[in-house]
């Protein structure tokens, strides 16, 4: 057993031994039978020259995962590229992510989510403006989404009005994105890991994805500001699938504690980071701990509890089912995109105010 879980098997297909892979394709996959294979035979069908290496990794699957992986790395053979399969316990997507990570081999990774499909010049349009950059950059592009089928809608991920062509390059203006990214989730910078190719020591050391984080683009993104030049290609070049599968079961509430659980570890894990990485941002430094607060406030409320919030109390009377808006990141999103400092009043509000009215106050703030 390893830090990234219990590896219960793994197969390895080489078909070019001795030779070393430009890009790892790391897949992650979770009870994804009948979409998983279609993924990994969009990154094998590349109209890409070098070599590509395939990581799927399975978390415990309760469905045919297994069964259709190995028989796919049976079928496949004769194919030119390399496909490493492993199967593991079930220990939640980031875990199985930073696994994939850390089988990798060569000096760029790519993640890939197990419903989604790659663009046949996605891998040489990617590394063309990774090597352009000179080798430390994070590259992400726009997508197209799909229905559950596999149809195209005509939808882009990004409005490419929005966004901006100019290379995230130098110390300042990645400091600027990264309070920019922490404050607002409304920036011309708004990357996932599915959508971007990045260094593979990027997310190795403290630096790796946090374990059982829930969060994991937001870390990615907050590590590749630290880290690397971050750029935007103006081209879409993944298929992004909408599906009943991809929402989480909210109405029940033990997962939902689980997820803000997640949230609150991972936000502390960034605090932390951002402590090592920019002690002197304090004010990013605030925010962060910020959410992270809130998130645990958010936790206690799912539980019916009175509120304990630093010196201030909330008094809640109220389950879950009376609160969408703590099913969302909308509150927290209000809070922290309004002044860092307004954590700080509301710590000290006393009394009996719903949560709903919390909300109301934020806005009330942001438009006076």
């Amino acid at each position: 057993m390893d830090k990234s879980g219990v590896l219960r098997k793994v197969i390895f297909m080489e078909r070019m031994t001795g030779n070393t892979p430009v890009l790892s394709v790391v897949i992650a996959t979770w009870n994804r039978a009948t979409m998983v294979t279609q993924a990994i035979e969009s990154v094998l069908a590349q109209h890409f020259s070098e070599f590509i290496e395939v990581i799927v990794v399975d978390d415990g699957s309760e469905d045919d995962s297994p069964t259709v992986l190995t028989e796919l790395a049976q079928r496949l053979l004769p194919v030119n590229r390399t496909l490493s399969i492993i199967l593991r316990d079930h220990r939640g997507l980031t875990s199985t992510m930073q696994c994939g990570i850390n089988a990798a081999s060569a000096d760029y990774v790519s993640l890939l989510d197990s419903d989604d499909l790659w663009e046949p010049d996605r891998a040489s349009g990617l590394l063309a403006e990774e090597r352009r950059l000179g080798g430390n950059a994070v590259v992400y592009t726009n997508y197209r989404k799909m229905d559950s089928a596999g149809t195209l809608t005509g939808t882009l991920g990004f409005d490419p009005r929005s966004m901006s062509s100019r290379a995230v390059d130098t110390p300042t203006l990645r400091l600027d994105f990264l309070h920019s990214y922490v404050t607002s989730v409304f920036h011309s910078h708004a990357f996932s890991g599915s959508i971007s190719i990045f260094p593979r020591a990027m997310l190795q050391g403290r630096y790796a994805l946090p374990d059982g984080a829930v969060t994991q683009d937001f870390w990615l993104a907050l590590v590749a500001y630290l880290r690397c030049t971050v750029a935007y290609l103006d081209t879409a070049t993944l298929r992004v699938r909408e599906h009943a599968g991809q929402q989480h079961a909210l109405t029940d509430a033990n997962r939902w504690h689980g997820l803000v659980d997640e949230q609150a570890r991972t936000y502390a894990a960034i605090v932390d980071l951002l402590r090592a990485e920019v002690p002197g941002e304090t004010q990013l430094i605030r925010v962060m701990e910020a959410r992270w607060q809130l998130t645990v406030l958010r936790r206690s409320a799912l539980e019916g509890h009175r509120l304990a919030c630093l010196s201030g109390t909330f008094a809640m009377g109220r389950t879950i089912a009376a609160f969408p808006s703590l099913r969302s990141t909308a509150l927290s999103n209000v809070i922290l995109s309004v002044n860092p400092r307004l954590f700080n009043r509301i710590r000290y509000h006393r009394g009996r105010r719903r949560l709903d009215d919390l909300t109301l106050y934020g806005r009330e703030t942001r438009n006076g």
